[in-house]
């Protein structure tokens, strides 16, 4: 189990870090726009535009279809659209964005912006599918909504590239072990930032909530479950809101439910 955590952590780690101000302002970025996105770069050849332009809009494709959202796109066409700057390399990314040495990425999904470096290992397959789903899910809850970490995590880690690979996997592992490090939903929910515990074990099983309530109950309701969350009246509890669409009682019923989602298969 401990070989399973640790290799966990390793597909797991996400090197996208949050930012609040950022030295974008330059005469000297080259400017690529496509329905959904802005590309600002510098010196990125014109290939590697192309594909980050293709990968993000076929991302925006995926992650829209995956959580049952297709209907109601056109989030961030013109004025709105996501802001993706590339700078020439890590140390000029990690330098303007005011950055710790580990940072490959940041995001700011207030203002719509993801910022990285030319060729940043994994930004394909985890950072870009991670980051726009945080934005595509807050834009259409209310970014001012206030819910558990594990739901907003669980939502990005679920729409990585790997799908359900990886994390589910994990999830699944954990439980059939009986670990003592496995967090039931309660530990889950009440789960803060900086205080997680496992990053491999709190990412895994979060994505797991998403993909047994999508995969159980399927993308209809998980958008109705979304749109109660988008009309709930600030200091009401995100659980009433899942209680009325799913209709668990409390949280050790649906952690029941999830257990045995996770244990069948």
């Amino acid at each position: 189990m401990k070989k399973i955590i640790i290799a966990a952590a390793a597909l797991l780690f996400l090197s996208a870090t949050a930012y609040s101000q950022l030295e974008l302002e330059a005469p000297d970025w080259d400017v690529k726009k496509s329905d959904h996105f802005i590309l600002y770069s510098k010196n990125a050849s014109p290939g590697y535009i192309n594909e980050t332009i293709e990968k993000a809009e076929g991302f925006y494709e995926t992650i829209t279809d995956r959580l049952g959202f297709t209907r109601f796109d056109n989030f961030w066409t013109w004025d709105k659209r996501v802001k993706i700057y590339l700078f020439k390399d890590m140390d000029e990314y990690q330098k303007k964005s005011k950055q710790p040495s580990w940072s490959s990425a940041g995001v700011n999904i207030y203002k719509r912006e993801i910022v990285t470096y030319i060729n940043m290992s994994d930004f394909f397959e985890s950072a870009l599918p991670h980051e726009l789903g945080h934005i595509i899910f807050r834009e259409f809850v209310g970014y001012e909504k206030k819910l558990p970490l594990f739901l907003d995590e669980g939502v990005a880690s679920y729409l990585e590239d790997n799908e359900r690979g990886d994390k589910l996997i994990v999830a699944k592992a954990l439980a059939a072990a009986k670990a003592n490090v496995f967090m039931d939903l309660k530990k889950l929910s009440e789960a803060k930032k900086g205080d997680i515990g496992i990053p491999a074990v709190f990412y895994s099983e979060s994505a797991s909530v998403i993909d047994f309530l999508i995969d159980v109950y399927g993308k209809e309701k998980f958008v109705l479950f979304c749109k109660e969350l988008r009309q709930m009246e600030q200091g009401r509890n995100w659980f009433t809101a899942l209680k009325d669409v799913y209709y668990f009682q409390d949280l050790s019923q649906m952690n029941d439910a999830w257990m045995e989602f996770l244990l069948k298969k």
